[in-house]
């Protein structure tokens, strides 16, 4: 379980790396960049990848987890709602501005996001090649 949790953050942190590299190449265009979080889902079927200790966590947590109208309701609020334009490149959860329980020191850090935007286009060459 511990490295599937592992597995788990590293693709979140790399999702916020890479959105906050976006925001930098996107900053002063007009088009708006967004880190969400959208809580844990009850549908989500990650707990097959995490084993049974995962099942039982799943199960425990299931009463705090969120719908999936309730999920998306932070994607469609930044997509849509006229309080957020223009405010790019922060962490949202839950439909409000969350960057005080962002891992500032990791997801703002420059060098990182560089090195996975490289990483990614190098993937993307092999992959088109």
């Amino acid at each position: 379980m511990k490295r599937g949790m592992t597995q788990y953050g590293l693709s979140k942190l790399c999702n916020i790396l890479f959105a906050m590299k976006l925001h930098r190449n996107l900053d002063g265009k007009g088009i708006d960049v967004y880190v969400l979080h959208p809580g844990s889902f009850i549908e989500q079927d990650i707990s097959n990848s995490l084993g049974i200790a995962g099942k039982i966590l799943f199960t425990l947590a299931s009463p705090f987890s969120k719908s999936l109208s309730q999920g998306a309701s932070t994607t469609v609020f930044c997509a849509v709602h006229p309080e957020t334009k223009g405010i790019s490149g922060k962490y949202w959860q839950s439909c409000w501005d969350d960057e005080n329980n962002l891992q500032k020191e990791l997801a703002h850090d420059e060098e990182l996001q560089e090195e996975l935007w490289k990483r990614t286009e190098k993937l993307i060459e092999n992959i088109e090649k």
